[in-house]
């Protein structure tokens, strides 16, 4: 089974809190939140594409697919 690479990913999704002086986020980022990561201690507006694909089921069918949060890309195929 599909594990969501969140689970093992060290990347955090963490909420912005209001600095005057922060860089403003680019386009297609949330500008409430940013993204962490807890290993490096990295940080970027936008999601990481090690995190962005989750498994859904197609609405008609049940059949599991794979949905880029980030891209909008889908693909039956793992990414």
């Amino acid at each position: 089974s599909w594990e969501h690479p969140s689970v093992a990913s060290p990347w955090r999704k963490v909420k912005a809190s209001p600095d005057p002086d922060a860089e403003p986020p680019t386009v297609g980022a949330e500008p409430d939140y940013f993204y962490y990561n807890i290993h490096t201690g990295d940080s970027q507006w936008e999601m990481p594409e090690e995190i962005a694909w989750v498994e859904q089921p197609h609405e008609e069918t049940g059949q599991l697919f794979y949905f880029n949060l980030r891209t909008e890309e889908a693909t039956w195929e793992k990414p």
